[in-house]
Protein backbone atom coordinates (compact mmCIF):
# COMPACT_ATOMS: atom_id res chain seq x y z
CA UNK A 1 0.00 0.00 0.00
CA UNK A 2 1.24 3.66 -0.30
CA UNK A 3 0.42 6.44 2.36
CA UNK A 4 1.22 9.71 2.73
CA UNK A 5 3.19 11.35 6.07
CA UNK A 6 1.50 14.12 7.39
CA UNK A 7 4.33 14.82 9.65
CA UNK A 8 6.95 15.22 6.92
CA UNK A 9 9.24 18.26 8.01
CA UNK A 10 10.37 20.75 5.03
CA UNK A 11 13.69 20.05 3.95
CA UNK A 12 16.57 22.88 3.66
CA UNK A 13 19.71 23.42 1.76
CA UNK A 14 22.65 25.42 2.25
CA UNK A 15 24.78 25.43 -1.05
CA UNK A 16 27.39 27.52 -2.43
CA UNK A 17 28.79 27.51 -5.77
CA UNK A 18 31.08 29.35 -8.14
CA UNK A 19 31.91 29.15 -11.86
CA UNK A 20 34.52 30.27 -14.47
CA UNK A 21 34.04 30.89 -18.06
CA UNK A 22 36.15 31.17 -21.16
CA UNK A 23 34.80 33.07 -24.28
CA UNK A 24 35.74 30.80 -27.04
CA UNK A 25 35.89 32.41 -31.04
CA UNK A 26 33.08 29.89 -31.65
CA UNK A 27 31.27 30.47 -28.49
CA UNK A 28 32.26 30.26 -24.94
CA UNK A 29 33.04 26.90 -22.07
CA UNK A 30 32.25 27.17 -18.38
CA UNK A 31 33.33 25.02 -15.47
CA UNK A 32 31.37 25.35 -12.20
CA UNK A 33 31.70 23.29 -9.03
CA UNK A 34 29.63 23.61 -6.15
CA UNK A 35 28.39 21.60 -2.77
CA UNK A 36 24.93 21.43 -1.23
CA UNK A 37 23.85 19.94 2.34
CA UNK A 38 20.55 19.34 3.17
CA UNK A 39 19.09 18.94 6.44
CA UNK A 40 15.51 16.69 7.14
CA UNK A 41 15.84 15.24 3.28
CA UNK A 42 12.44 14.21 1.82
CA UNK A 43 13.18 10.69 0.71
CA UNK A 44 10.70 8.21 -0.75
CA UNK A 45 10.96 5.13 2.26
CA UNK A 46 9.48 1.37 2.05
CA UNK A 47 9.09 -1.08 4.56
CA UNK A 48 7.42 -4.33 5.21
CA UNK A 49 4.38 -4.28 8.51
CA UNK A 50 4.36 -7.26 10.94
CA UNK A 51 1.75 -8.90 8.87
CA UNK A 52 3.68 -9.04 5.52
CA UNK A 53 2.45 -6.36 4.31
CA UNK A 54 4.37 -3.57 1.92
CA UNK A 55 4.06 0.00 2.79
CA UNK A 56 5.54 2.55 0.35
CA UNK A 57 5.48 6.05 2.01
CA UNK A 58 7.64 9.08 2.42
CA UNK A 59 9.94 9.95 5.29
CA UNK A 60 12.49 13.14 6.60
CA UNK A 61 16.40 11.83 6.54
CA UNK A 62 19.06 13.24 8.53
CA UNK A 63 21.16 14.96 5.94
CA UNK A 64 22.03 14.55 2.38
CA UNK A 65 25.38 16.32 1.23
CA UNK A 66 26.15 16.34 -2.48
CA UNK A 67 29.59 17.88 -4.28
CA UNK A 68 29.73 18.13 -7.98
CA UNK A 69 30.99 20.14 -11.03
CA UNK A 70 29.29 20.33 -13.86
CA UNK A 71 31.07 21.66 -17.27
CA UNK A 72 28.84 23.18 -20.14
CA UNK A 73 30.15 23.66 -24.18
CA UNK A 74 27.95 26.42 -25.94
CA UNK A 75 29.01 26.67 -29.77
CA UNK A 76 27.90 28.48 -32.94
CA UNK A 77 29.47 26.34 -35.73
CA UNK A 78 31.40 28.01 -38.93
CA UNK A 79 32.90 26.95 -42.67
CA UNK A 80 31.39 23.09 -42.53
CA UNK A 81 29.70 23.76 -39.54
CA UNK A 82 27.49 26.45 -40.12
CA UNK A 83 24.47 26.60 -39.38
CA UNK A 84 24.73 24.33 -36.24
CA UNK A 85 24.56 25.22 -33.14
CA UNK A 86 23.95 24.50 -29.01
CA UNK A 87 24.68 23.45 -25.95
CA UNK A 88 26.45 20.39 -24.77
CA UNK A 89 27.13 19.78 -21.04
CA UNK A 90 28.22 17.21 -18.41
CA UNK A 91 28.34 17.05 -14.66
CA UNK A 92 30.04 14.47 -12.13
CA UNK A 93 28.68 14.17 -8.47
CA UNK A 94 28.61 12.60 -5.25
CA UNK A 95 26.03 12.09 -2.97
CA UNK A 96 26.43 10.97 0.57
CA UNK A 97 22.97 10.12 2.87
CA UNK A 98 22.35 9.74 6.28
CA UNK A 99 18.97 8.35 7.35
CA UNK A 100 20.09 6.15 10.63
CA UNK A 101 17.36 8.17 12.74
CA UNK A 102 14.71 6.16 10.21
CA UNK A 103 16.55 2.75 10.06
CA UNK A 104 20.37 2.27 10.82
CA UNK A 105 20.67 0.91 7.26
CA UNK A 106 19.30 3.47 5.81
CA UNK A 107 22.47 5.48 4.21
CA UNK A 108 24.31 6.01 0.65
CA UNK A 109 27.58 7.18 -0.56
CA UNK A 110 27.05 7.16 -4.10
CA UNK A 111 29.08 8.59 -7.48
CA UNK A 112 26.60 10.05 -10.57
CA UNK A 113 27.21 11.32 -13.90
CA UNK A 114 25.25 12.45 -16.31
CA UNK A 115 24.96 14.48 -19.47
CA UNK A 116 22.59 17.09 -21.52
CA UNK A 117 22.92 18.40 -25.43
CA UNK A 118 20.36 20.73 -26.78
CA UNK A 119 21.53 20.67 -30.76
CA UNK A 120 20.53 23.23 -33.44
CA UNK A 121 20.78 23.03 -37.07
CA UNK A 122 19.26 25.74 -39.73
CA UNK A 123 18.68 23.92 -42.93
CA UNK A 124 17.22 27.07 -44.17
CA UNK A 125 16.98 30.81 -43.21
CA UNK A 126 13.43 29.95 -42.43
CA UNK A 127 13.73 26.09 -41.31
CA UNK A 128 15.34 25.13 -38.10
CA UNK A 129 15.79 21.45 -36.75
CA UNK A 130 16.45 20.54 -33.34
CA UNK A 131 17.23 17.58 -30.84
CA UNK A 132 17.08 17.46 -26.93
CA UNK A 133 18.89 14.53 -25.62
CA UNK A 134 19.49 13.88 -21.81
CA UNK A 135 21.06 10.80 -20.32
CA UNK A 136 21.55 9.68 -16.48
CA UNK A 137 23.95 7.03 -15.34
CA UNK A 138 22.91 4.36 -12.91
CA UNK A 139 23.27 5.10 -9.43
CA UNK A 140 23.17 3.92 -5.49
CA UNK A 141 20.44 4.91 -3.57
CA UNK A 142 19.43 4.40 0.49
CA UNK A 143 17.44 1.41 -0.22
CA UNK A 144 18.98 -0.13 -3.30
CA UNK A 145 19.71 1.77 -6.61
CA UNK A 146 17.95 3.15 -9.74
CA UNK A 147 18.72 2.35 -13.56
CA UNK A 148 20.00 4.57 -15.83
CA UNK A 149 17.48 7.30 -17.61
CA UNK A 150 17.65 8.93 -20.76
CA UNK A 151 15.17 10.50 -23.68
CA UNK A 152 15.48 12.15 -26.98
CA UNK A 153 13.36 14.74 -27.97
CA UNK A 154 12.79 16.36 -31.77
CA UNK A 155 11.78 19.52 -33.32
CA UNK A 156 10.91 20.84 -36.77
CA UNK A 157 10.14 24.97 -37.04
CA UNK A 158 9.29 26.67 -39.70
CA UNK A 159 8.88 30.26 -40.01
CA UNK A 160 6.16 31.22 -41.92
CA UNK A 161 6.11 34.96 -42.40
CA UNK A 162 7.95 37.21 -40.02
CA UNK A 163 5.09 36.96 -37.18
CA UNK A 164 3.99 33.76 -37.60
CA UNK A 165 5.87 30.47 -37.12
CA UNK A 166 5.00 27.03 -37.18
CA UNK A 167 6.67 23.99 -35.07
CA UNK A 168 6.09 20.20 -35.10
CA UNK A 169 7.49 18.02 -31.95
CA UNK A 170 8.60 14.64 -31.60
CA UNK A 171 8.81 13.38 -27.57
CA UNK A 172 10.75 10.13 -27.30
CA UNK A 173 10.32 9.38 -30.59
CA UNK A 174 13.01 5.81 -29.99
CA UNK A 175 10.73 5.00 -26.96
CA UNK A 176 13.79 5.18 -24.70
CA UNK A 177 12.69 6.92 -21.58
CA UNK A 178 11.82 3.93 -19.33
CA UNK A 179 12.34 3.85 -15.76
CA UNK A 180 13.77 1.15 -13.64
CA UNK A 181 14.99 0.79 -10.10
CA UNK A 182 15.72 -1.68 -7.17
CA UNK A 183 15.00 -2.00 -3.77
CA UNK A 184 17.47 -3.95 -1.78
CA UNK A 185 16.96 -4.15 1.63
CA UNK A 186 17.47 -7.12 4.68
CA UNK A 187 13.69 -7.66 4.84
CA UNK A 188 12.75 -6.80 0.65
CA UNK A 189 13.96 -7.07 -2.26
CA UNK A 190 12.02 -5.40 -5.30
CA UNK A 191 12.41 -4.71 -9.09
CA UNK A 192 10.68 -1.88 -10.86
CA UNK A 193 10.94 -1.22 -14.90
CA UNK A 194 8.72 1.16 -16.26
CA UNK A 195 7.84 2.31 -20.10
CA UNK A 196 8.74 5.71 -20.59
CA UNK A 197 5.08 6.51 -21.91
CA UNK A 198 6.23 10.31 -23.00
CA UNK A 199 5.49 9.62 -26.99
CA UNK A 200 3.98 12.58 -28.53
CA UNK A 201 3.91 14.72 -31.35
CA UNK A 202 2.27 17.82 -31.69
CA UNK A 203 1.78 20.67 -34.36
CA UNK A 204 2.37 24.34 -32.81
CA UNK A 205 1.09 27.39 -34.79
CA UNK A 206 2.60 30.78 -33.21
CA UNK A 207 1.71 34.31 -34.49
CA UNK A 208 3.25 37.40 -33.07
CA UNK A 209 0.67 40.61 -32.83
CA UNK A 210 1.97 44.25 -32.15
CA UNK A 211 5.66 45.07 -32.98
CA UNK A 212 8.81 44.89 -30.55
CA UNK A 213 8.41 48.75 -30.24
CA UNK A 214 5.20 48.70 -29.60
CA UNK A 215 5.32 46.00 -26.90
CA UNK A 216 8.50 48.30 -25.33
CA UNK A 217 6.02 51.58 -25.59
CA UNK A 218 3.60 49.10 -23.16
CA UNK A 219 5.98 48.09 -21.43
CA UNK A 220 7.28 51.75 -20.30
CA UNK A 221 4.03 52.60 -19.54
CA UNK A 222 2.84 49.87 -17.22
CA UNK A 223 6.00 50.51 -14.48
CA UNK A 224 5.21 48.34 -11.84
CA UNK A 225 2.80 46.01 -13.44
CA UNK A 226 3.71 42.19 -12.73
CA UNK A 227 2.69 41.44 -16.28
CA UNK A 228 3.32 43.56 -19.25
CA UNK A 229 0.51 41.14 -21.45
CA UNK A 230 2.04 42.30 -24.59
CA UNK A 231 2.56 40.01 -27.67
CA UNK A 232 4.76 36.79 -27.46
CA UNK A 233 8.09 37.21 -28.72
CA UNK A 234 10.05 34.83 -31.57
CA UNK A 235 9.38 31.37 -29.54
CA UNK A 236 12.35 28.64 -29.20
CA UNK A 237 11.98 25.11 -29.31
CA UNK A 238 12.02 23.32 -26.04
Amino acid sequence: VRVGNPELLPEYTDSVEGSVMQLLPFGSVSITPYWRRTTDVIRRFQEIRPDGVTVSTFANLDTSTSGGIEGVLAFNGSGALAGLGGTLSVEGYRVVTDGSSVDADLEADAFGWGGRANLRYALTPTTDVQANARYRAPMETEQGRIGARQFVDLALSQRLTDRARLALRVRDPFNSSGFSSVLDSPRLYQEFDREGGRQQVGLTLTYTFGSADDREAQRAGREGAADDGGGFSDLDIE
